[in-house]
């Protein structure tokens, strides 16, 4: 029999109060002052950081060119087309990387102005009965780059063409004019890619050239900018 000192007890281990120090987890109530803060700034749209109107976005490391486009004069039979060639080119340019929409009561750099001179339709394909099943559509307009500074045109193209194909469902008035509407953007976005091509051409068409106060300059003597043409914006590339 063992007796009470019997070195089979387990050993009593102690420790002092220092080793059950336990770290305290509450953030004190500043803490809580400083997040809930922050959380109602965001809330509110405030960001830390600098402050001040936000800066036209660059391209190839130049600033944005500031641009206004007006709703195009539309001279054809249907009443949205000079909307949908408007908006379809804004969003082109908007695209492109170096131009900044505005307003023309926001004091734009640039006006581009344009007018809808014709809208041709061209059938290209037939059915058993020989009615037409397929048009070709042509969009003619004419568009001019003004200077607000002076009032100077610094580039112009008298008869840009913008294509586009519809179809015809001769048992569906409402999805031929879908169609013929769809082809309405797709002529507007080809329209628009065709006058960021050109533009690019014109070096810096914000600034007024030396010695001119005024007047207007087009086709080859605009101010840099490429000669006027009537090039076609096909369908090939979208």
């Amino acid at each position: 029999m063992k007796g009470p000192e019997s070195s089979s007890r387990s050993p009593v281990v102690t420790k002092t109060a220092e080793e059950f120090r336990v770290v305290s987890l509450d953030p004190g109530p500043w803490t809580l002052i400083f997040f809930a803060l922050l959380l109602f700034l965001s809330n509110c749209g405030y960001t830390i950081g600098s402050s001040g109107p936000p800066m036209p976005h660059e391209h190839g490391g130049h600033p944005a060119r500031t641009i206004a486009v007006p709703v195009l004069a539309n001279a054809t039979p249907e009443p949205q087309l000079g909307e949908i060639v408007t908006e379809q080119v804004k969003s082109e340019l908007l695209a492109a990387g170096p131009w900044r929409i505005l307003n023309t009561g926001q004091e734009p750099q640039l006006l581009l102005n344009g007018n809808v001179s014709r809208l041709k339709e061209t059938p290209v394909a037939f059915d058993a009965d020989n009615l037409a099943t397929e048009y070709q559509m042509e969009i003619h307009v004419d568009f001019t780059l003004v200077r607000s500074a002076d009032g100077s045109t610094i580039w112009s193209a008298p008869d840009l063409i913008g294509l586009a194909d519809y179809y015809v469902d001769k048992n569906s008035i409402s999805l031929s004019r879908e169609s013929k509407v769809r082809a309405f953007h797709q002529a507007g976005q080809r329209l628009g890619q065709s006058i960021v091509q050109q533009l690019e051409l014109v070096p810096d068409a914000t600034a007024a050239p030396s010695g001119t106060a005024g007047g207007s300059a087009t086709g080859a003597g605009a101010a840099g900018g490429p000669p006027a043409s009537p090039p076609v914006a096909t369908p090939g590339a979208e």
